[in-house]
């Protein structure tokens, strides 16, 4: 038996039908991706290799500045995250999370408040310290 999700995460088929109903559309197998104001976004369902029952809801930013993204493969973004480290407890809390990052500057404040966690690159790091040094 696999432990509980500390984060519920749907079924590809609905995770689909409300991610292309927000504007996202689907790039490969398990990723979506929507452009906003200065950023894309990447949404990847990831299936765990040992539990079959088991998925991650991973999310990923890529600035817009830097021109498009070589692939949409959400490990190769300069900012990703899990749905958990964006405080999020369910679809209705990541979606007003992830509403509410559209640009740098809105990535930057959550990043400085701590509202957020995640892996930021060091050449995005520099982008937001230069951008937007009052967030730092």
């Amino acid at each position: 038996m696999s432990a509980p999700q500390s984060f519920p995460v749907p079924t590809e088929a609905a995770l689909s039908e409300m991610l292309i109903a927000r504007g996202f559309a689907r790039r490969r197998p398990r990723v979506w991706t929507r452009g906003c104001a200065e950023v894309l976004q990447v949404v990847h369902l990831q299936r765990s290799q040992y539990d079959p029952d088991r998925r991650y809801l991973n999310f990923a930013l890529w600035p817009l500045v830097w021109g498009a993204p070589p692939t949409p493969a959400e490990s190769k973004m300069p900012f990703r995250t899990r749905a958990e480290s964006l405080k999020a407890r369910d679809m209705a809390g990541f979606f007003a999370r992830i509403d509410g990052l559209t640009t740098l500057a809105h990535l930057a404040e959550a990043l400085a408040q701590s509202d957020i966690a995640g892996l930021v690159s060091r050449d995005l790091r520099d982008l937001l310290s230069a951008e937007h040094p009052q967030a730092q």
